[in-house]
């Protein structure tokens, strides 16, 4: 089924995704890192997700809006030097691994009790999470297979399970970016890089003010 390409830029187009989105359907949008696919932070999000990734074994990231919103997800106050962090490089291609609060549900953290969150540099991105606690955000590819940097190029079997495609206009003729966000840990007392992406290693060790493991 060909969906019609929505334009961030039309706050009309931010309010129907966010319908979708409210009934646990999952849509494809573009960011500030790869295209990706987005979902309520709730049992049926998540569910709708792994159905159209076909995959069940790994957590996704929850994209937020403000530092405030970690309070919904996240065990404890970041140190002073994680918060110097997250205020320097959010919003931005940056995802944290931290302790997530004991009674969160299984679904939204890993086998061992942690959650991966980000702000996206983003600005309808932005917008449409202040509708929400938080938004499942994963790359809108099936599992193992290479990240699309086109909208045209998207599964056809993903573009006939989402609900809506929303992009920035200039991306339909230019590639987006395939690099994902960079992931690091601050779950322990030595914080450690889990992935590196699209926020540069060296960079973000200057504005922690030390090495990073």
């Amino acid at each position: 089924m060909l969906k019609k390409y929505l334009d961030w830029k039309c706050s009309d187009n931010i309010d129907q995704v966010a319908h979708a989105l409210l009934t646990d359907r999952v849509v494809v949008g573009s960011s500030d890192t790869v295209l990706g696919l987005l979902a309520n932070v709730t049992q049926g999000g998540f569910t709708s997700l792994n159905a159209i990734k076909q995959r069940a074994d790994k957590p996704y990231i929850v994209l937020i809006d403000k530092i405030d919103k970690l309070k919904h997800f996240v065990l404890y106050e970041p140190s002073q030097s994680v918060l110097n962090l997250l205020q320097n490089c959010w919003p931005g291609p940056l995802t944290m691994i931290f302790k997530a609060k004991p009674d969160l549900p299984s679904f939204l953290t890993s086998s061992d009790h942690k959650i991966a969150i980000r702000i996206p540099g983003h600005a309808g991105l932005l917008k449409l999470l202040t509708n929400f606690e938080g938004l499942f955000s994963t790359s809108a590819n099936l599992a193992g297979q290479p990240v699309p940097g086109l909208p045209a190029q998207l599964d056809l079997q993903i573009m006939h399970n989402v609900d809506l495609v929303i992009i920035d206009s200039y991306n339909l003729d230019h590639r987006a970016d395939t690099v994902p966000s960079t992931i690091l840990d601050c779950s322990t007392d030595q914080i450690k890089i889990i992935r590196s992406g699209a926020y540069p290693l060296d960079q973000l060790e200057k504005i922690y003010g030390s090495k990073i493991g």
